[in-house]
């Protein structure tokens, strides 16, 4: 008769009777895999495809890297949304030493980060005005609009 261990297993190596593949075991290089990748915006489905896994194996296992490394991208593109806005001081202790290269302060955006963030929004408008026979004038009209709604949350 041959070994009792290889009647309770098929081909696979699976216990006799078993369907489908082994269940999916984690490993550091797979949760790092994953945040890496959340972090570039890559979709779940994308990340299984790479990983070789489906979709639900993501959502199960790797839930929580998927959440982390999108987090922590978001807070290290609007840090560095800030450092452009208000420039980066190469010593913050004495600002006289100037502002790195590449990062003066930069007022598009300061901008988008009051649009934004504050709900503040900058119009501009070309008016032309005057008698018709003379000259056109243009006056440029600027007005910033504030949303008091984004000012109640602070």
């Amino acid at each position: 008769m041959g070994d009792m261990s290889e009647e309770l297993t098929d081909n696979r190596g699976a216990p006799k009777g078993s369907f489908g593949q082994p269940p999916h075991v984690p490993t550091d290089e797979g949760r790092a895999q994953v945040e890496r990748m959340a972090g570039l915006q890559i979709s779940q489905a994308e990340i299984a495809m790479v990983m070789g896994v489906s979709v639900d194996t993501i959502q199960r296992h790797y839930a929580k890297e998927f959440e982390l490394g999108r987090a922590l991208q978001g807070i290290k593109l609007r840090g560095h949304a800030y450092d452009q806005a208000y420039g980066v001081l190469k010593n913050v202790d004495n600002p006289e030493e100037g502002y790195k290269p590449g990062f003066v302060p930069s007022e598009k955006m300061t901008q988008f980060l009051l649009e934004r963030q504050f709900g503040m929004v900058q119009q501009t408008r070309q008016e032309h005005v005057g008698d018709p026979e003379k000259p056109v004038e243009i006056r440029h009209i600027r007005r910033v609009v504030v949303d008091p709604k984004a000012l109640d949350d602070e």
